[in-house]
């Protein structure tokens, strides 16, 4: 009705292969992005049997570490006048963050991407 043609493409943002794929349809097809939604991300549900160690590792890969890596693969395809939308849940609030000091490092303006994935 309103002249829009979506197109789906199927990614595993923690597959580099997958990513450059992507990357590569886009720049190939559409030449760059005008908006890009980060909305990818994995919750392991309450009654997980994986220990929590587990859990914690696979999150922060999925959630944290390779959606950096997807950003940097896209980012370079962002047109000047385009927009990131990223997404989260409650989950990501930092009052979940146990412990002042590390809250407080996590507020930093100046926190750098590099800074971040030490903390990670």
């Amino acid at each position: 009705k309103l002249g829009f043609k979506p197109e789906f493409h199927q990614l595993d943002i923690t597959d580099k292969e997958s990513v450059v794929r992507l990357k590569n349809f886009i720049k190939e097809k559409h030449g760059g992005l005008d908006v890009l939604v980060n909305n990818a991300a994995i919750a392991f549900k309450a009654s997980a049997t994986e220990p929590t160690s587990v859990q914690a590792e696979v999150t922060l890969a999925t959630n944290y570490f390779a959606l950096v890596d997807f950003c940097n693969e896209m980012f370079p395809l962002l047109r000047p006048h385009a927009r990131v939308v990223n997404l989260s849940s409650a989950a990501g609030h930092l009052l979940k963050i146990p412990g002042e000091e590390i809250r407080q490092k996590l507020l930093n303006p100046e926190l750098s991407v590099e800074q971040l994935s030490e903390l990670m």
